[in-house]
């Protein structure tokens, strides 16, 4: 399960949290005409590959600029509760590149769920707009659940029917999308939620039908 990964990490292009080097990938045709930019951290990365298909059937080219546990908010970053100034530096070389070769869309995450009931994060708003003045538009997915233990160890131990294996989603996720409520919502802005992919209206599962979703305790497998 923790191979089942996008094809950044065995290419290089995923931006290691203890690093700063400023790249990019490029997937899908080079000369298509449209350009998709998934841009954030690790949450953002785990959609290429779906994004990999829908660009092979529009025609799209798809950009990556990706760091890990690096938001792409407006906002000083910060982890583990301490402040995170490589992850800032390297937003600010992906919003001048952004500016002065803007794509058609821009793909990243709209919430966050890992350590607190689902919020939309101080800075996101502020960052859509600052895109939006560039004239980009932005596709923000609904953050995937934190189920926080290991899915496929759990499964592997307790089987794929166990109770102990799922959690209920009003731990993991606000009733509504929180992103869908903010009063200041941008007009280049564009929300989608998968939430119900993951669980129903009461459990988030690791698993559906007979595919792994979860290939450790919060990413999604690439399947």
């Amino acid at each position: 399960m923790r191979d089942d990964l996008p094809d950044v990490y065995a290419d290089g292009c995923q931006v290691s949290e203890r690093r700063e080097d400023f790249f990019s990938c490029t997937y899908g045709r080079k000369s298509a005409r449209t350009t998709i930019a998934l841009v954030g951290g690790s949450h953002s990365t785990h959609w290429l590959p779906a994004l990999q298909i829908l660009a092979d059937r529009h025609d799209w080219r798809i950009v990556t600029y990706l760091k890990d546990m690096c938001w792409f908010a407006l906002a000083p970053a910060s982890k583990y509760g301490e402040p995170y100034p490589g992850c800032d530096r390297w937003k600010a070389r992906v919003l001048a590149r952004l500016k002065s070769d803007p794509p058609d869309v821009l793909f990243t995450t709209a919430t966050y769920g890992g350590d607190v009931i689902e919020i939309v994060p101080d800075g996101f708003t502020r960052m859509w707009q600052k895109l939006g003045e560039s004239g980009v538009q932005v596709v923000a997915v609904r953050d995937t659940p934190y189920l926080n233990f290991a899915a496929a160890e759990c499964f592997e131990v307790f089987g794929a029917a166990a109770a102990r294996c799922s959690r209920p989603r009003k731990t993991m996720l606000a009733q509504h999308n929180p992103a869908e409520r903010l009063p200041d919502l941008p007009p280049n802005i564009h929300l989608v939620d998968l939430s119900d992919y993951f669980s129903d209206a009461t459990t988030c599962f690791p698993a559906a039908g007979n595919v792994m979703i979860y290939r450790d305790d919060n990413h999604i497998t690439a399947t």
